[in-house]
């Protein structure tokens, strides 16, 4: 490890740009630096995200975040990276071969990092070849991973750890990692709030004088617990949360440096009297910045592994222009998501067999990324938003299904979460005042542009998705706390137990999602630089679900099963009998004073 920062640090001062800011240390010998990051999510080469402006700029890219870094660190800082680094960008392609993320975290010199949820969504042999094929790596931490794999365990033991103690200017400092709860193939996570206290156990006992937690959550609702679990600093994803200002929650700091690799984060935490004595965000700016030395020709290799292995199928190369975005593809709240044209893109990959007549659906099993700029779009963005590594299929779901599913959706999003799916060319409307179970009144398909129809419980209806819908589906199911009784079935109704039967296949290849949006934008007219337009027709979402504001007494009592047809009846029965025995008392005692009278 000392000898590849030797080399990175004589290759740098010989062939690097290095950056004139003033050098910033944390001198005070009480006083521990730390370095870290998060959500990476595989941008091994520069992502292209919008300025102040909004306009098309490169951001992050490990070899350039390793110079930026390099000025803010020095033997006695810790760096960390709070997890989801390994999927997420068209390196990911090569985990099993290359190990890319490892290997060049190992190069930045990264004292560990956490493995975040997102992390196992791989399959598992994917995750052990990774771990055996990494050139050198830091140590990969996380407390409450549970692993049902002989061969991955092996490899965990040498390589990972629940926690670790590092010893700085002759301090301990424990660092743990958890993430969300979860399962993925023969990978695990247990319940996150218990492996914290344990971790938080374990290191005191060692002599950890402060406690840093490596958080991977997809929002802050466990930062609450491992608060509670005595961290002293809390580094959190949060799903990508940037706190420009440490924030302190009990005797805990949080901090967060959000997504991409865009910006890092610097703290300087006093050990003696646990305060912050300085925090700050900083933006990796890829085209004012030289790469780090040694680590540009392994990156070069990646980029030309990729072109030829996933791109080269479908005639690109990862940096081939493909569009022009006219305004950036945002969300309804600005969040970067651009759900409707992954929507259509996946429709428009649908091989229409004879028999559809009906509406093609679609869903998205993961909300999807961001193209949140204005400017040229390259494959390499599509892959980053639209993802690759599942296949598209083409099911058939019934309209009964379909509500089921909307059902699920809804219950989680009355209890304040949102889930993953989303939905094209389909929405829902629901009524709060309908009981549990029941609150889906309709749900509506797209006939033509702009004008949607009820669905028919007995319709089958094709849906194009990924292969990841069944496993989302049961997850989606879970988390609702309701029972999984959705069908994907073929075009005469019958279940399908292996999709990849299922799989869309143009020209004799099978479609990936970044592919169906790069043929997608084919039939866009053509504008600037005489690529295809991207208008404003995408700037905000549509709304997937709606709600009855309206009473309606048809409305009301729609698609009511025979369960919750019985729960109105003993309700009913109930206030009939209520009634009669407060009739039969109030005769009763009536009748008592008539008596004595007589």
């Amino acid at each position: 490890m000392k000898k590849t920062l030797l080399t990175m640090m004589a290759a740098l001062l010989l062939g690097s740009a290095v950056s004139d800011t003033t050098v910033i240390r944390a001198e005070e010998a009480d006083t521990v630096r730390i370095v870290f990051t998060g959500d990476l999510y595989d941008h091994i080469t520069p992502l292209t995200l919008r300025d102040e402006n909004g306009e098309a700029k490169l951001y992050g890219g490990y070899a350039y975040i390793a110079t930026a870094m390099e000025e803010y660190r020095n033997a006695d800082s810790l760096l960390l990276d709070a997890g989801n680094f390994s999927i997420g960008s068209y390196c990911a392609e090569l985990n099993a071969s290359k190990a890319p993320d490892l290997t060049m975290m190992s190069m930045m010199g990264y004292d560990a990092v956490a493995l975040g949820y997102e992390d196992i969504m791989q399959d598992t042999q994917t995750v052990t070849d990774m771990l055996k094929t990494a050139e050198d790596m830091p140590l990969l931490l996380s407390a409450n991973l549970n692993i049902d794999s002989a061969d991955l365990k092996e490899e965990w033991k040498d390589k990972g750890t629940s926690s670790k103690i590092f010893e700085k200017k002759g301090h301990k400092i424990g660092v743990f990692a958890v993430a969300s709860e979860g399962k993925h193939d023969a990978l695990s996570y247990t319940d996150p709030a218990a492996a914290a206290a344990s971790a938080v156990s374990e290191l005191k006992q060692q002599g950890a004088e402060i406690i840093v937690c490596l958080l991977s959550s997809p929002d802050a609702s466990l930062d609450q617990a491992m608060s509670d679990a005595g961290a002293d600093i809390l580094i959190s994803t949060a799903g990508g949360r940037r706190l420009a200002e440490a924030e302190t929650l009990g005797s805990t700091t949080v901090v967060s440096c959000g997504s991409y690799g865009k910006e890092f984060a610097v703290l300087d935490y006093d050990i003696k009297e646990h305060s912050v004595k300085g925090y700050s965000l900083h933006e990796v700016a890829s085209s004012s910045l030289a790469p780090y030395g040694s680590m540009v020709g392994f990156m070069q290799s990646l980029q030309a592994d990729v072109s030829a292995r996933v791109f080269g199928q479908f005639g690109y190369s990862w940096s081939d222009p493909v569009a022009y975005a006219t305004v950036p593809m945002t969300g309804a709240e600005g969040e970067g998501k651009i759900a409707d044209f992954i929507a259509e893109a996946y429709q428009d990959a649908y091989q229409r067999a004879p028999e559809d007549a009906k509406p093609v659906l679609s869903i998205l099993t993961r909300l999807p990324g961001t193209i949140d700029f204005k400017g040229k779009i390259t494959v390499n963005s599509l892959y980053n938003s639209l993802g690759a590594r599942s296949p598209l299929i083409r099911v058939y779901i019934s309209g009964k299904d379909l509500r089921a599913l909307c059902e699920m959706d809804y219950k989680i999003y009355e209890d304040g979460g949102e889930t993953s799916l989303t939905f094209g060319k389909m929405k829902y409307m629901y009524s709060p005042r309908r009981t549990a179970g029941n609150m889906i009144e309709y749900v509506y398909v797209e006939a033509v542009r702009g004008y949607y129809i009820p669905a028919n419980d007995d319709t089958l209806y094709p849906v194009v998705s990924d292969l990841y819908l069944p496993e989302v589906i049961e997850q989606i199911a879970a988390k609702a706390g309701m029972e999984n009784t959705i069908k994907l079935c073929d075009a005469s109704g019958t279940p399908v137990t292996d999709l990849t039967t299922m799989e869309v296949i143009t020209d004799g290849k099978v479609m990936y999602p970044w592919a169906a949006g790069a043929a997608y934008l084919k039939g866009f007219e053509r504008g600037a630089m005489d690529l295809p337009e991207i208008g404003p027709d995408y700037m905000k979402t549509k709304v997937k679900r709606e709600e009855d504001r309206i009473f309606n007494f048809v409305r009301y009592f729609r698609h009511l099963d025979f369960s919750v047809f019985l729960k109105y009846v003993y309700w009913a029965a109930g206030a009939v009998i209520l009634a009669i025995v407060l009739k039969i008392a109030v005769w009763i005692v009536n009748r008592k004073p008539a008596e004595k009278r007589s």
